[in-house]
């Protein structure tokens, strides 16, 4: 199996160091080839969606950094165990701004099947329209 990093997909979309950037795109030019194919989790997703959002390092807006994770991901040889919802993710992290890319994964996931509820204590999840958020109680 052959897997993906964050920092590769990172100097793709960033092209600011040259010739990793540029060794990237060779990757990604087979990926979209059909030539090769990768596996990328969905933790490396979320890092490359921090990262480049985070104000500290690049601040790229939330909907160009979601379009672009969005348009990586797009080649059928670019595997994750839930591509779908993944990107589903990646769409609700665009249009929400008050959550982040793992809150916006479970909202994903949540509208993925059909009466699912979210157990946590982040009232965030109010906002969401058709989400059940259910607090865990002690007994």
């Amino acid at each position: 199996m052959k897997l993906l990093d964050a920092n590769v997909c990172l100097r793709y979309l960033l092209q600011n160091n040259m010739e990793q950037a540029n060794a990237s795109k060779v990757l990604f030019d087979r990926l979209a080839a059909g030539q090769e194919s990768v596996f990328v989790s969905e933790g490396v997703v979320a890092e490359v969606v921090y990262v480049l959002t985070s104000r500290r390092l690049y601040g790229v807006p939330r909907a160009e950094a979601a379009g672009k994770v969005a348009a990586l991901l797009g080649p059928q040889a670019i595997r994750l165990h839930a591509k779908a919802v993944c990107l589903r993710g990646l769409e609700v992290f665009a249009e929400r701004s008050f959550v982040d890319f793992a809150d916006a994964l479970l909202v994903a996931y949540a509208e993925s099947e059909p009466e699912s509820l979210v157990y946590s204590f982040d009232h965030g999840f109010d906002r969401v329209e058709g989400l059940t958020r259910v607090e865990p109680v002690a007994r």
